[in-house]
């Protein structure tokens, strides 16, 4: 009778109520106030927890701010001597984080975007170009290590310190970023697989160190679009190339690019597996 007549006055209701109002568990609530965040206004002889009823807005309040990105030592301090300029600060801090992850998302979302134009251009086989063309690129950012690598061991090596090196959203995932300079060399334009120089596209060199940096000029560059991942070095795609610079009037400027467009990021398929070879040219 007292137990009833105390819960009447007070206006409680039980911990189960109250968690089912709020669509939460019973632990979230047990776990306040265990933390001393929440705790209840009554407990029985049996332990069970009593809320009352007008203290409602206030949990809502607090569980508004853990959606809103809140520790729960921070919703601690919000409610520590809670005045308003203390509250317009941390909000304002709050609102601040929320624009960083804000910007974050946008450059997933441009880079999914970017990933997904890729893809469709080759989804069709048939639409893959055959033999080499023409093709005009801006200039272009990538890191490099400089360094003339002869097997794939040395390559994944040399990727995952290229990818240190960035301060990028989801570098490789996105379109076309990863790749080789093959040195111009009569050699190379005769082997099946020849060493080459790795490098990874970046849109800007931001953390990069200098020594790292290089700049692919703008201008007009032969290509050639071949399958198989580990055959798109093949002196058959070079020569495809070098007989088009010929029968053109181009002449090859500098070292060609291998450029990784379709990947082990997209398909584990070797024969699905696409690489573009870029070759800065001009008219002779």
């Amino acid at each position: 009778m007292f137990r009833q007549r105390y819960q009447e006055d007070l206006k409680l209701i039980s911990i189960t109520d109250l968690a089912r109002r709020l669509d939460i568990t019973t632990e979230t609530l047990r776990y306040y106030d265990r933390i001393g965040l929440f705790k209840p206004d009554y407990i029985d002889e049996n332990r069970a927890r009593y809320y009352d009823v007008l203290r409602y807005d206030l949990l809502g309040s607090i569980l508004q701010l853990r959606q809103l990105g809140m520790s729960v030592n921070m919703v601690r301090e919000y409610y520590e001597d809670k005045n308003i300029h203390k509250s317009f600060e941390m909000l304002k801090d709050l609102n601040a984080e929320f624009d960083e992850k804000l910007k974050q998302l946008v450059a997933l979302k441009r880079t999914l975007e970017k990933k997904l134009t890729l893809i469709e251009q080759f989804l069709d086989k048939d639409a893959i170009p055959k033999g080499a063309y023409l093709k005009h690129f801006e200039e272009r950012k990538v890191v490099t290590s400089g360094k003339l690598l002869h097997t794939l061991v040395d390559y994944a090596e040399n990727t995952v310190f290229l990818e240190s090196l960035l301060n990028e959203v989801a570098p490789m995932i996105g379109a076309s970023k990863e790749g080789g300079f093959i040195p111009l060399s009569e050699e190379n334009m005769n082997t099946d697989y020849g060493p080459y120089v790795p490098f990874i596209f970046v849109n800007s060199f931001k953390k990069a160190p200098k020594k790292y940096r290089k700049i692919i000029p703008e201008g007009e560059y032969v290509c050639a679009i071949y399958n198989d991942y580990y055959l798109h070095l093949e002196k058959n795609s070079m020569r495809s190339i070098l007989d088009y610079c010929e029968e053109n009037g181009y002449e090859i400027t500098g070292d060609i690019l291998a450029c990784d467009m379709i990947d082990v990021t997209v398909t584990d398929r070797f024969s699905e597996m696409i690489v573009e070879l870029q070759a800065p040219v001009r008219k002779k």
